[in-house]
């Protein structure tokens, strides 16, 4: 594997703060993976494929930013070149900043990155974009950390995903507006078989207030089913 990283580990030592006590200490070491890189890299993301024993990073490269993906097969001491999700270079820039990856078993990955991407190999095809549903009052909603997962205890077959995000609350070309931020649901029948070339999701999808707002006690599903998506091979 070629390495992207030629940073060094260094120690480090991470202190677990009890108020303005220190509870504890833990030495460790550290590297920046992207020191030699001479770009903009942006909002990391990690996901352990404990089938290959690799680490998968996103990362948000360039400005403006777009996704790129990098893998380690050591645990994090070497790591391979970042690759695009898409290899049109306009189909990746135009994804913009990714967030929220997610590991969801059996060599399949989700993110969002300008709507959401799917792969079925580990990280090395991916397939996308296929539309974010909006917020429950229409507006458009954005990602941010990892899916929460729930999975089959029987089979550890996923169920359903749950996911954070913020919208606004008004007008979206009105850029003082509040921002919102909720809890998703959506109950997946989910048929994701990411091998073809239709990502068949047909998730209902549930926009749940966290905070008191006139509608909060309703709440709105909404019925999605993607259009067919394209497949890329990152490499």
């Amino acid at each position: 594997m070629t390495s992207a990283c030629r940073a060094d580990w260094e120690p480090i030592k991470i202190v677990q703060m009890d108020g303005e006590s220190v509870a504890g200490e833990l030495l460790a070491q550290r590297q920046i993976v992207t020191e030699s890189w001479n770009r903009v890299v942006a909002v990391p993301y990690l996901a352990y494929l404990p089938e290959k024993d690799r680490v998968c990073m996103l990362v948000g490269c360039d400005y403006p930013h777009q996704p790129l993906v990098l893998f380690s097969d050591d645990r994090g001491a070497t790591w391979g070149e970042p690759r695009p999700l898409s290899p049109d270079p306009k189909v990746n820039a135009a994804a913009g900043l990714g967030t929220a990856l997610t590991y969801l078993g059996a060599g399949r990955l989700i993110l969002s990155a300008g709507g959401r991407w799917f792969s079925n190999d580990y990280g090395d095809t991916w397939e996308g974009s296929l539309p974010i549903p909006p917020a429950s009052n229409g507006q458009p909603w954005y990602q941010w950390d990892p899916y929460l997962v729930d999975r089959d205890p029987g089979t550890g077959e996923v169920k359903r995903l749950a996911e954070t995000g913020h919208h606004r609350r008004q007008d979206p070309s009105d850029t003082q507006a509040a921002r919102h931020v909720a809890l998703r649901a959506e109950l997946l029948g989910l048929r994701a078989e990411l091998s073809g070339l239709l990502a068949e999701l047909s998730p209902a999808q549930a926009a749940l207030p966290l905070e008191d707002e006139p509608d909060a006690a309703s709440v709105t599903i909404h019925q999605v089913v993607p259009a067919r998506s394209t497949r890329h091979r990152s490499r």
